[in-house]
């Protein structure tokens, strides 16, 4: 029999995954001068989460400081910027972002 994955479990394997095949990509596509891959995450679990994944190897940009309400997030220039420069977005699942980055959603997933 088998054992249903956690949801915990599933964010992190699809985390892995995509930073991997981020990764697999061409470094000339990377918008970082210095080849890394620009990273955003929503949450501080998340920017913690993608931190150790990523290491030396992303510029990481959490969305959220330590301490803040996503329920009270409202993004600064800088976060839009950000956003607008990722190349990879590091998400919760579905509902579970903050609301004002889903207008942003289809831009950063459409970026080449």
């Amino acid at each position: 029999m088998t054992r249903p994955i956690s949801a915990l479990t599933g964010l992190a394997l699809a985390a892995v995954a995509t930073l991997t095949l981020a990764g697999c990509g061409a470094t000339t596509s990377s918008s970082a001068p210095d080849g890394k891959l620009n990273v955003v995450a929503t949450t501080t679990q998340l920017t913690d989460f993608t931190s150790e994944v990523g290491g030396d190897n992303i510029e990481l940009t959490g969305l959220l400081q330590v301490g803040a309400s996503a329920h009270h997030f409202d993004p600064t220039p800088a976060d839009l910027l950000a956003l607008g420069k990722a190349d990879v977005l590091v998400v919760n699942g579905p509902g579970l972002r903050p609301s004002s980055t889903t207008p942003l959603m289809p831009r950063v997933l459409r970026a080449p």
